[in-house]
Parts: C-alpha cells; sequence; structure tokens
C-alpha cells in the first residue's frame, strides 16, 4: 500500500506539469496570439503585429517551466514570421524562482531566448528577493503601448517577487512574513495584509506595466482559486481594503504586543494608509488600466486531486474526493482523515456497525488544499504535511489500526523549511521510530514540540519522509489514504 500511495501522489504532481499547463492555454497562429479562459471557455486575442517587444516576468516555484514553455511558444511565432529578425530584438524576460526550482538546462536556454533566472528565497523573502523585484519593475516602468507583457504566476509569488512600500526594508518584510507564518493564519488572509505593504500587489503589476498590454497565467496554490489572492494577486485589482487588513491583525493577534506583534513601521503604515487610500479602490483611472490586462487561471489542486483519484481507480482502489478546498490545524485534519478511515474499514472488522458505508473496500481517499501549524514559541523543525503524518501516525498507533496508509505531501516537493515534500504513516510507524531511536524520542513530544522532520529523520530504516525534489510546479498539497 506504501508503493501504491506514493505512485498515486505522483500522478497527482504530474497532472500539474506547469509546461504543459501554459501549453493547453497559450498558443499562436500565424500572427495571432491565443489565450484560453477555461473557466469561460472564452478566448482572448491578440495580433502579435501590434507589438514591437514581447516581456516575459515570471515569478513563482514553477516559475522557470511556465517561463521556458511560453518562450517556445512566442518563439517559434517570431522565427517563423519576422524574416529572420534576432529574437533578442523582439523578446526579453526575467524570471524569480526559489533556489533549486530551475535545472542548468533550464537557466541556459532560457538565456538563450534572452529570458534570464534569478534565484530568491521562500517562504521568507531575502535581499535577492528585493534585488530581482526591483529590476524586474524597473523593466516594466520602461514599456509603452506597443509591448506585450506575459506574466507567469505561481505559489511562492508572494516572497519571491517582494516589493515593500516605503518605508519598510527587507528586515521589516521578513519579520511580517515570519509573523504571518507563525500566526496560523490561512494563506487567503496572510495575501490580503501583503497587499497592503507591497507595491507590486494587489494589481500593481498591471498598474506599473502601463500603457502595455498584459496577459497574466496562473497556476493555482490557494485554496478555491481566487486570482486576487494567488502571489497577492499582482495582475487583479485589489478589491481589499485597509479597514480589513487592520481586523486581521486584531483578529490574529498581530497587534502592539501581540503574540505575534509585526513590526511597528508595518503597523503604522496600515493605520496611516486606513485613513485616505481605501478611496483609491473606485477611481476611473484604475479602470482603463485593468481594461488592457488579461489573467487566467492554468492550473490547480483541482486537476491534481482528480488525476489522482483516477489513478488510484487504475490500482485498483475505490476512490473518493474529499474535496479541494481542506483547511484548519494539521493535526485536526489529521484525527479527522483517521477518523474517516477507521469508519471505512469497519465493513471488514466490524460489519455489524458499518451500516452506511461511503465507499467500498479497498478504498482511496483523496483530497487536496493547505492545512496551518501554529506554532510555539519554541518550536522544532517541520511542515504542515509532516504534521499531518506525525498526528496521524499516533492516532492510528492509540485505535490500534493496521492497513491503512496515509500520505499527505506538497506538490511542490517541498514542506516548510524542509528538504521533504510531506511524510507517509501507516499504524505502525510511530512504533518503529521509537524503536530506532531506542525511545529516547517519543512522538508525543515531537508532535508537542512541533518537531515531526526531526522525529522522522530519527536514525532507523523506517522510509517515513517523502522526498521528490523540486517538482516544478506549485497547487497546494495533495493527501491520499489508503484503507483495505
Amino acid at each position: 500500500m506504501t508503493k501504491d500511495a506514493l505512485s498515486i501522489v505522483t500522478a497527482a504532481i504530474a497532472a500539474v506539469n506547469p509546461s504543459k499547463a501554459v501549453e493547453s492555454h497559450l498558443s499562436v497562429s500565424v500572427s495571432t496570439l491565443r489565450l484560453l479562459d477555461r473557466s469561460t471557455e472564452k478566448t482572448s486575442t491578440y495580433n502579435m503585429e501590434n507589438y514591437d517587444r514581447i516581456y516575459i516576468a515570471a515569478f513563482g516555484k514553477a516559475a522557470a517551466s511556465m517561463a521556458l514553455a511560453t518562450a517556445r511558444i512566442i518563439s517559434s511565432f517570431l522565427v517563423d514570421n519576422t524574416n529572420n529578425l534576432s529574437i533578442n530584438k523582439k523578446m526579453s524576460g526575467k524570471v524569480i524562482t526559489k533556489d533549486d526550482h530551475a535545472s542548468q538546462e533550464d537557466i541556459k536556454e532560457l538565456e538563450k531566448l534572452n529570458i534570464y533566472l534569478h534565484f530568491a528565497s521562500h517562504p521568507v523573502p531575502d535581499e535577492r528577493s528585493i534585488q530581482h523585484s526591483r529590476e524586474l519593475i524597473t523593466d516594466l516602468q520602461s514599456f509603452d503601448e506597443k509591448t506585450l507583457v506575459i506574466n507567469c504566476i505561481s505559489g511562492g509569488g508572494s516572497a519571491l517577487f517582494c516589493t515593500p512600500m516605503a518605508p519598510l526594508n527587507l528586515s521589516d518584510i521578513s519579520t511580517f512574513n515570519q509573523c504571518l507564518l507563525a500566526s496560523g493564519m490561512p494563506i487567503h488572509e496572510m495575501n490580503v495584509l501583503r497587499k497592503k505593504v507591497e507595491v507590486g500587489k494587489g494589481g500593481g503589476l498591471v498598474e506599473i506595466a502601463h500603457p502595455a498590454t498584459c496577459i497574466t497565467m496562473v497556476l493555482s496554490d490557494v485554496i478555491g482559486d481566487p486570482l486576487d489572492l494567488i502571489a497577492s494577486g499582482p495582475s487583479v485589482r485589489d478589491t481589499s481594503t485597509y479597514e480589513e487588513a487592520r481586523a486581521l491583525v486584531e483578529k490574529y493577534h498581530l497587534g502592539k504586543d501581540g503574540k505575534y506583534e509585526l513590526p511597528n513601521k508595518v503597523l503604522e503604515l496600515l493605520e496611516v494608509n486606513k485613513n485616505y487610500l481605501d478611496d483609491e479602490v473606485s477611481k476611473p483611472e484604475v479602470d482603463d488600466i485593468f481594461e488592457k490586462s488579461t489573467t487566467v487561471l492554468v492550473g490547480n489542486n483541482g486537476l491534481a486531486v482528480s488525476s489522482a483519484a483516477q489513478y488510484a481507480k487504475q490500482l485498483g482502489y475505490n476512490p473518493v474526493v474529499l474535496g479541494t478546498t481542506i483547511e484548519g490545524e494539521a493535526l485536526h485534519i489529521a484525527n479527522m482523515y483517521v477518523s474517516m478511515a477507521q469508519e471505512i474499514q469497519l465493513q471488514r472488522t466490524n460489519p455489524s456497525l458499518s451500516k452506511f458505508p461511503i465507499v467500498p473496500l479497498p478504498a482511496a481517499l483523496i483530497s487536496g488544499g493547505e492545512t496551518t501549524v501554529t506554532l510555539s514559541n519554541n518550536h522544532g523543525k517541520g511542515g504542515r504535511n509532516q504534521e499531518i503524518g506525525l498526528a496521524a501516525g499516533l492516532k492510528m498507533r492509540s485505535s490500534k489500526l493496521r492497513d491503512i496508509v496515509i500520505a499527505s505531501v506538497g506538490t511542490d516537493g517541498t514542506d516548510g523549511p524542509t528538504d521533504a515534500a510531506g511524510a507517509i504513516v501507516d499504524g505502525g510507524t510511530i512504533d518503529r521510530l521509537e524503536r530506532g531511536n531506542n525511545g529516547s524520542y517519543s512522538g508525543e513530544k515531537a508532535l508537542r514540540n512541533h518537531d515531526a522532520y526531526n522525529f522522522f529523520k530519527s536514525p532507523s530504516m523506517d522510509e517515513s519522509l517523502v522526498y521528490t525534489g523540486a517538482t516544478g510546479t506549485n497547487v497546494a498539497d495533495v493527501c491520499v489514504i489508503l484503507i483495505q
């Protein structure tokens, strides 16, 4: 079952390959560029002869693959239709992605197409994030109405495209992001706050590039796929208010003397701007800017989850999709998953109590979304998927469950500040690991310390951590629960 669970996870990640996502939405024929919006089945068209320059701006964990797929499509037109005009005179671009999220082959191919890739830090931005973002903004500010800007945005873009408002600096933004992460705030609420402290977010990218025409393709890592919140909505007009941002500060104890107190300069900026910038949302000139901008979704968690379910069926399991909007504290979600699996398994272990099973055995429960972990002051190392694995393993042990396997992974290949994508556990995992460390570190203590990574790494032959390496995509998390 462990092997099956891992193969189902692999199928989920393969289904949201960024290159395929771009190629299924962007195409060029003769001199017409077409952008398909599958949510409406409408196609936007652009006459390539109207533009003197095409610029590709990409940021996020899937930026390299998305930018390369876009550049290949555009370069095929340029080679065929510009009388051997040098591609470098017509097309250029910049890519900002997380460390190790691009291969040397991709970097070299992008450079041949006059597109340059830069690495930066995630989830907390660093000096590189700000430097490369400033360079990108400088490029965008130089464009006129004869420029077509194609933006490729994916999860992680909020930290990688980092554009602090004055007077904020890197230290302020880094502390700001650390506080948001520690508070346990869901990603969609984090991005409301991020849009209020950075110039490139909340439609800022399009405003900076005006009067250029903008096309934006988005690979979603946010539950529900709200285009205004993915990577903090750099191409989508911000309709949230500073009043809403201040309410979030209070809700999550981010204010002065709060448990997760934000830097003074951030709190002052939110307070000062609250008094006069909320009126900016309704200005007519802002409407004109966004009329030249089109944003479409090209991939999401739903595609990964449905592909996982299809593959589970091929392996002989009866799949059920629990949903793609799963959120909440990782510990609580893990306990829910185990309780559901236990109920389904009653068909075999105690049929008299199993009156209305939701699915026959063998079963595969598939879910997607993004949980949170609210950290204590002195916490260990791990990620939300590893915490799900640890909590689930402990509950399966206490309930004496067997023949259940749970795998929870981040589709980008990283879970928290670790090199693992997530974890895979069964009812015997915790006992094996505790025997392996000679009882020196219990699973219960690791869970209290939010230290799943170090617990799973303890000296034993158990392979509970899931390693995929950087996948080049990012559509939040996928969880697979197999029940015999």
